[in-house]
């Protein structure tokens, strides 16, 4: 099994590639742990519920046209299209890929400390679909 340091991610966004402003990214896939416990059980049991997922990217700000701001700001609360991929190449079966459709939860135009490098954190979640995994283009 190869190993992989994450250097060259491909995060495409609203038809908008991004990837070159992306410092970070996360994507989390959860589900809910439904309790059936009843009496007589001595521990705790569960049932599996409905399904979910999340993600994070931190971006390095930019404010020109077709990078950070100008592509997040517009479709805030929106449901958008998105990819990504661990390396900015085709998807393969040693790169898949994730995409699907979600809302932008979360997203601060500007913060940050004196003399740090102006970031951004992007949160958003799905809007009712499966996140998708690919292994071929």
């Amino acid at each position: 099994m190869a190993n992989l340091v994450l250097t060259n991610a491909y995060f495409f966004l609203n038809g908008v590639d991004l990837a070159a402003s992306v410092s970070e990214i996360q994507v989390n896939r959860q589900t809910e742990m439904v309790d059936d416990t009843a009496m007589g059980d001595t521990f705790r049991s569960f049932l599996t519920g409905l399904q979910t997922w999340d993600m994070e990217i931190e971006f390095h700000q930019d404010y020109a046209a077709l990078n950070v701001h100008d592509t997040i700001w517009p479709i805030l609360a929106c449901q958008v299209c998105f990819e990504i991929r661990p390396v900015n190449v085709c998807t393969t079966t040693i790169n898949p890929s994730w995409s699907g459709t979600m809302v932008i939860e979360r997203y601060p135009p500007i913060g940050g400390r004196v003399g740090e490098l102006l970031d951004t954190r992007m949160t958003a979640r799905s809007v009712g679909g499966a996140i998708t995994q690919a292994t071929a283009s």
